[in-house]
């Protein structure tokens, strides 16, 4: 949870090269916001955090790759658009309905 841009590019990289032994693979990334004052867990980021991974970095970063990631975004300040996204190798973010 609330892992910065870098760490999900490496993990991306990491299954999806060709020795990795994965067919298909996914990362799930689950993100919290909340402010400082209200944290419901010391693991919440701001959401003006610059660690923060943007939707847009994880369309490149899975493009062409034999992946998919599913990022969740929960938060409490209204800052960000809470949900769920799936990004897949074709070069686009959807985001999913959930119940």
């Amino acid at each position: 949870m609330n892992e910065a841009s870098g760490h999900l590019v490496d993990d991306i990289d990491r299954i999806s090269h060709p020795e990795s032994n994965v067919a298909y693979g996914f990362v799930v990334h689950l993100a919290r916001f909340s402010d400082a004052k209200a944290r419901f867990s010391r693991r919440d980021w701001s959401p003006t955090s610059s660690r923060i991974a943007s939707l847009d970095s994880l369309v490149d970063a899975a493009r062409g790759k034999p992946l998919e990631v599913w990022c969740a975004v929960a938060d409490f300040t209204g800052s960000r658009e809470p949900g769920v996204w799936l990004v897949q190798s074709q070069g686009a973010a959807q985001k999913v309905a959930c119940a």
